[in-house]
């Protein structure tokens, strides 16, 4: 895009035109620092487009955290022309800003690896925020705490091959074989039947799956606002 500029609008002054022309002369001597300089531009994405996004609101988590690597590398590549002899270059290097305070925050705030949406959730990185590590520890226990139940309704029932599952039309599940039916306790509500046994659910596993739901859409609406505000964060240090 920038050279792209530069051709439909060229230089007309003569002192501007040596001014660059000088700044190629110099990488070009500087063998070393021109690599040392390919190097670093290496890491960095194209920034102009994820500010745009990021401004405008229509930035996923990932092109944050793209954006936050590439503003990480910044310090690295403003040493790169400390050294340099072009004063153009010298200019850059004085007027460049690490943008530290963002890369930090962003750091902080992005998982590594996010998902591609909010929607997902698990794009807050844990210890950004006691209420939402609070909120998720509900979401991410619950694995321990139904593998938990199904251990000791196994021991209960004598059911060795009983299981819990889930899926998003009946929600959770106690499955129980054909084999093993006259084994089901009286506490087991009905909830599906299949070809090849039945599916229960109990009043502990019906409370557990209202907690758990409620917290995960609670986590989705904490994520959202705390992603909103690092936007804006960002949006009101960049202009």
């Amino acid at each position: 895009r920038m050279l792209r500029s530069w051709i439909e609008q060229p230089l007309i002054s003569s002192a501007l035109i040596n001014h660059r022309l000088n700044a190629v002369e110099s990488l070009v001597k500087q063998t070393m620092a021109r690599g040392d300089l390919t190097e670093e531009l290496g890491y960095i994405a194209d920034m102009e487009r994820l500010m745009t996004k990021i401004v405008f609101g229509n930035c996923t988590p990932r092109d944050v955290r793209t954006f936050g690597a590439a503003i990480a590398a910044l310090p690295a590549l403003r040493s790169c022309l400390e050294g340099t002899k072009s004063r153009f270059l010298r200019e850059i290097y004085q007027e460049m800003d690490e943008l530290t305070d963002i890369a930090d925050r962003i750091g902080r705030a992005i998982v590594d690896d996010p998902p591609i949406t909010l929607k997902d959730g698990f794009v807050i990185r844990d210890g950004y925020s006691a209420d939402l590590d609070e909120v998720r520890s509900l979401v991410t226990g619950s694995r321990e705490y139904l593998a938990g139940i199904e251990s000791r309704e196994r021991e209960r029932t004598g059911i060795k091959n009983l299981r819990i599952g889930y899926n998003k039309v009946f929600g959770y599940y106690i499955e129980v074989t054909k084999s093993n039916l006259e084994l089901v306790p009286a506490d087991y509500i009905r909830k599906q039947t299949l070809s090849t046994g039945e599916r229960y659910i109990t009043e502990e596993l019906k409370d557990l799956e209202g907690r758990i739901l409620t917290a995960s859409e609670k986590m989705l609406t904490m994520e959202s606002e705390l992603f909103r505000e690092l936007r804006e964060f960002i949006s009101g240090h960049l202009f």
